[in-house]
């Protein structure tokens, strides 16, 4: 039996953090319940539990609107939904390499086999449309409220 996390909820957090810092590319390592997160020459950041839990609150409190629709392109909303992936995989994050329009998960299945899966950050953002509309029942919402983005463009 391998040790998961709620990885939506904490890489939500730690994407929330890497916004405000305007991170682009780095590389993420899971070390326990702790992240290493390396960007850049001079980027080192490490995420404990008690930060990631810190960081969540810091979050709640500036979501104002709990019936609001996110950003689903936003770093923060992508993480999530990489979370969710691996929630829904039942896998151990090992790293998370994000580049500029790709993600690359590495992980470890249930059975023990390490895996290296490369997504694309539109795939994900496709996962994360699905994984909210399943989660509040709002996907046609937000889709009626893409497509009256676009008529206005």
């Amino acid at each position: 039996m391998i040790h998961t996390s709620d990885y939506a909820r904490s890489l939500r957090a730690i994407g929330q953090a890497l916004e405000v810092l305007h991170v682009e590319a780095f590389q993420m390592e899971s070390r326990g319940d702790d992240y290493l997160v390396l960007g850049g020459v001079t980027l080192q950041l490490r995420y404990t539990s008690e930060e990631i839990d810190r960081l969540e609150r810091e979050g709640q409190a500036r979501r104002r609107d709990p019936n609001g629709m996110p950003d689903g392109r936003s770093m923060s909303q992508l993480m999530r939904a990489v979370g969710a992936y691996l929630n829904h995989k039942g896998a151990r994050l090992l790293r998370i390499f994000w580049l500029d329009q790709s993600v690359s998960l590495a992980y470890e299945t249930a059975q023990g086999r390490q895996e290296l899966d490369v997504r694309s950050l539109s795939s994900m953002y496709k996962f994360w449309v699905r994984m909210c509309g399943n989660r509040t029942g709002r996907e046609k919402k937000y889709q009626l409220r893409l497509l009256c983005n676009r008529i206005k463009a």
